[in-house]
């Protein structure tokens, strides 16, 4: 009798991992791996104290730039500003991706360094500290689909757009709470776990398909097998998209970004022998 329950047992058991073994990959939740001690994303990210909602810290932080900023030149762009918000809820280390001049830089950065104490993002349940990049507008414009609206809008407005994939669309996918391509450059370079040295760039393509999920990942430019798995993993562990749009209508987009990875000692050049140091 207890060789036939012991039999039962293990059948069920085989049963069970051959289910979850065909369970696709898509459908899991993506997760995050700490680099340092901070973590590319998190299940719940940063909001401020007494608001809710994902654009919360990105509107604190564009509200406190437009003050500053309210009388200085009439240059016109995006700012990219990086920053880790602590398990504390203190943001930390800003650092500007992608600028637009030393005055409206500074700016920025210093419109970060104002932020209040924040709700740190949480991950299985406990405060981690996360790094989140945000944008900042200038001047600060309304909706990007706010050009498309009434008579303003082009012929075609209304039609189907085309079922393909698309390179350029008129809003482009992001990854939730966070601004842009230099965000999602940071996650992919955080979240590349390397074992081997490392060091150049891995040009990565992958669809975000209209649910904002990754799908079709390969690699346009390669540094080496470790490295190239190592970034395509990273892109397997993205959150989540906000999916890109065209004419208002969410659509399939290639995204191609370039990671630069700079890990471990680098190998001397060839016919190059390096001196011993002197004690």
């Amino acid at each position: 009798m207890n060789k036939f329950r012991l039999s039962n047992l293990l059948w069920l058991t085989g049963l069970l991992v051959l289910v979850a073994s065909r369970v696709d990959a898509q459908t899991l939740p993506a997760i995050p791996v700490p680099i340092n001690g901070i973590y590319p994303f998190a299940e719940q990210m940063p909001t401020l104290a007494s608001l809710w909602g994902e654009g919360d810290v990105q509107e604190n932080v564009q509200a406190a730039f437009n003050k500053a900023t309210a009388s200085q030149d009439d240059r016109q762009g995006i700012i990219y500003v990086s920053f880790i918000i602590t398990d504390k809820g203190q943001a930390v280390q800003p650092r500007i991706v992608q600028g637009l001049g030393p005055a409206l830089d500074a700016a920025a950065l210093a419109a970060v360094r104002q932020l209040p104490t924040l709700k740190p993002a949480r991950q299985g349940g406990m405060p981690v500290s996360v790094r989140v990049t945000t944008r900042i507008l200038v001047p600060d414009t309304s909706s990007p689909f706010d050009y498309l609206q009434g008579e303003g809008r082009p012929p075609g407005w209304d039609q189907p757009i085309e079922d393909k994939v698309y390179e350029r669309v008129d809003v482009m996918p992001t990854l939730p709470g966070w601004g842009g391509r230099g965000a999602l450059i940071d996650a992919l370079q955080q979240g590349a776990v390397l074992t081997q040295p490392a060091h150049g760039y891995v040009v990565v393509k992958f669809v975000v398909d209209k649910q904002g999920l990754v799908s079709d990942a390969t690699i346009a430019r390669s540094l080496s097998a470790k490295a190239d798995a190592a970034v395509l993993a990273a892109v397997q562990r993205l959150p989540r998209f906000s999916p890109g749009a065209e004419r208002g209508q969410p659509a399939r987009v290639l995204l191609t970004v370039p990671v630069l990875l700079n890990y471990g000692p680098v190998a001397p050049s060839p016919g190059k022998t390096s001196r011993p140091r002197r004690p």
